[in-house]
């Protein structure tokens, strides 16, 4: 092939056609549903900041995803009487098997991960197989079974995702995050 055909074939070649993502719809959710569940974790532990137990304080961090580009994110710093902090990052929400993560740091190096999910089953994965030229599409598996097909990325994170702390052994065990999840994570993160 000389130069020339490889300019022409660079000429004729398209993007492949498919499904366009709103990125900054799924950029305004997923900070809406940071937002959300820091509002909560606030809620849920009010009465040990008004007793002088806990400090939360807000901040920002910057993220940089690829289609989406560089975006403030909020984070929570909870701090006991001992000084021992606890920090809530949100890190992606271009994620394997979710729609975004938020890594829990605490002293010693402990870490949780909190995934926004649609499931507290495992993974859910979609598979496309393209066959010879590729005009022969099939998809394969998904274990999304509660989703109903045909929504918009932006409207599943919206409307069929929840928060879950994700087991770091094997990302493959999710338990909801609730008060008394929270709570028990946070046991976790300040025992000595």
């Amino acid at each position: 092939m000389s130069t020339t055909d490889l300019e022409e074939l660079l000429r004729n070649k398209k993007r492949a056609e498919g499904p366009t993502i709103n990125w900054e719809g799924r950029k305004t959710v997923w900070l809406g549903r940071i937002e959300e569940l820091f509002r909560d974790i606030k809620d849920w532990l009010a009465s040990l900041c008004q007793d002088g137990l806990l400090t939360i304080e807000e901040d920002t961090d910057n993220l940089n995803e690829r289609h989406i580009g560089p975006y403030l994110v909020p984070t929570l710093r909870i701090t006991n009487r001992a000084g021992e902090e606890v920090r809530l990052s949100p890190v992606a929400t271009q994620i394997v098997a979710g729609y975004g993560r938020i890594d829990m740091l605490g002293p010693n190096w402990r870490k949780l991960t909190i995934v926004l999910s649609s499931s507290d089953r495992p993974a859910a994965f979609h598979t496309r197989v393209f066959v010879g030229d590729g005009s022969d599409v099939k998809k394969v598996t998904s274990t999304d079974h509660d989703i109903p097909k045909l929504l918009s990325i932006v409207e599943i994170m919206d409307k069929h995702c929840r928060w879950y702390f994700v087991d770091p052994s094997d990302g493959s065990h999710k338990r909801l995050v609730t008060q008394k999840s929270f709570e028990d994570a946070l046991i976790g993160m300040f025992e000595p």
